[in-house]
């Protein structure tokens, strides 16, 4: 799905109104297909069926992550590799029509010789699986989306995508290599952090590791710039705009955090973007995660990726997430699976809350409010305390990764927070350090191709895969 925002005379991305640029639904190639005869029915035609027939019977055999990631509406799901010994779920529907798909087709094709050794007779295999679905414009059953923004056209265009259809995992059942790959002999040990100044709005940091035995030196300098706090009669927040210098064998690099936090009588919400200033003075890199945390119990997780195409102002970054939000409001709202519709509150809020900060940066901020080369954004509603052991595995396994360390900043960031993980007194600290950098680590990993299988099972915990 494609959305157009109109900008205004000052080329700001202020929202005029919200059209639709492009939405193309591949129709069928009748209007109304006949059944086929054979056993392969095209995605056209399996939505046909399924419209057409009220008691059919979809049937997903694909992995659970990937069920997890995405699936047709109403689907039922055995994956391939249980399915002769579950048959017997699916012998009271041995009469219906069934559709059977998988990622793009090639575990449907054998789920379909079981179903017709144990006397099913009236099923369909779905080429190309839920790709072809995807590809094909129809909708499926997901809390997961990549969304790329374009603001270089007069227009800024923005793409909602299921992220099942920006993955490529092959069509073959196969778990995750649990191996972590070998990047090279160097390791990191003997984390240490020592605080050498500290007032309430500056503070010095030295951080000491062995790499290799040798011991390196890195020096944190953090100042407070700006800070906002309010409090009403059911809510508080806090907003903090703070300065961080990195300092190591001779060389500098600039950093600034903008970290919001709500917290409400039904949720708390924390908008955290890390900054990496470049030498031309503007942003070289953004990552921003918001992440909404409700006080209820929720029986699914969401979490959408934003990518920009294209530069964009700190301020103009945060009023696209909100048209985005309000966008991703509407779909869960829309839905007729009430584990989706309970996001709707969420992405209201994220919609509220980017708005009123996109405003306090070009009114307070103005100073700051410069361009970002490349921006990357994530929305979800996350605890990351249940995921503590699997981030916690994830880096003690990226320590003997420095390669990995130096590509992706934020890990690095993470990997500092090991020595506060490990006792139960610095737990609070802990969530603290690597609450804001995990998932901009996790999906750096994932970006450049190296992700450790410890790392895939923080994401699953995270709900980002």
């Amino acid at each position: 799905m494609e959305i157009n925002i109109k900008k205004n005379s000052s080329l700001s991305v202020a929202l005029i109104t919200l059209l639709l640029c492009t939405f193309i639904l591949v129709q069928p190639a009748l209007a109304n297909p006949p059944l086929p005869s054979s056993q392969n029915i095209t995605a056209q035609q399996a939505e046909h069926m399924i419209k057409t027939n009220k008691d059919i019977v979809i049937l997903d055999v694909r992995n659970e992550t990937e069920y997890i990631g995405g699936h047709l509406y109403n689907a039922i799901w055995i994956p391939l590799y249980e399915l002769e010994n579950r048959i017997a779920e699916l012998e009271d529907k041995q009469n219906s029509l069934i559709i059977v798909y998988c990622g793009v087709g090639g575990r449907s094709v054998v789920a379909c010789q079981i179903l017709e050794n144990h006397g099913f007779t009236k099923i369909y295999s779905m080429i190309g699986g839920i790709t072809a679905w995807m590809e094909a414009g129809y909708l499926i059953n997901t809390s997961t989306h990549y969304i790329t923004v374009d603001t270089s056209k007069p227009n800024t265009c923005i793409q909602i995508d299921p992220m099942l259809l920006k993955q490529s995992l092959p069509d073959c059942g196969c778990e995750p290599n649990q191996t972590a790959p070998d990047v090279n002999n160097t390791t990191l040990s003997s984390f240490t952090s020592t605080v050498l100044q500290e007032n309430a709005t500056y503070q010095v940091t030295r951080l000491q590791y062995l790499e290799n035995d040798t011991l390196v030196e890195v020096t944190l300098t953090t100042s407070l710039l700006w800070q906002l706090k309010q409090s009403t009669h059911d809510s508080n927040r806090t907003i903090e705009f703070i300065s961080t210098k990195i300092d190591s064998n001779n060389e500098s690099m600039q950093t600034y955090i903008l970290n919001d936090n709500v917290i409400t009588q039904t949720y708390n919400l924390t908008l955290y973007t890390t900054i990496l200033a470049s030498e031309s003075g503007n942003y070289e890199t953004a990552f921003t995660n918001i992440n909404y945390v409700p006080m209820d119990n929720k029986t699914r997780t969401t979490y959408e990726l934003i990518t920009f195409n294209s530069s964009v102002t700190l301020s103009e970054q945060y009023k696209i997430v909100s048209d985005i939000s309000g966008e991703l409001e509407k779909i869960y709202q829309k839905s007729d699976d009430s584990s989706l519709q309970q996001f709707t509150d969420a992405y209201k809020a994220m919609k509220q809350e980017s708005k009123d900060v996109s405003v306090i940066v070009k009114t307070q901020l103005r100073e700051y409010d410069k361009a970002i080369e490349q921006s990357v954004i994530t929305l979800s509603d996350q605890d990351p305390l249940a995921c503590l052991s699997s981030i916690l595995g994830c880096m003690l396994s990226i320590v003997s990764m420095p390669s990995l360390l130096a590509t992706c900043y934020l890990c690095a960031q993470v990997v500092t927070c090991i020595p506060t993980c490990v006792a139960i007194f610095t737990i609070p600290v802990c969530l603290l350090c690597i609450g804001t950098g995990i998932v901009g680590c996790l999906t750096c990993l994932y970006i450049v191709g190296v992700l450790p299988y410890e790392c895939w099972n923080a994401g699953r915990c995270l709900g980002i895969w």
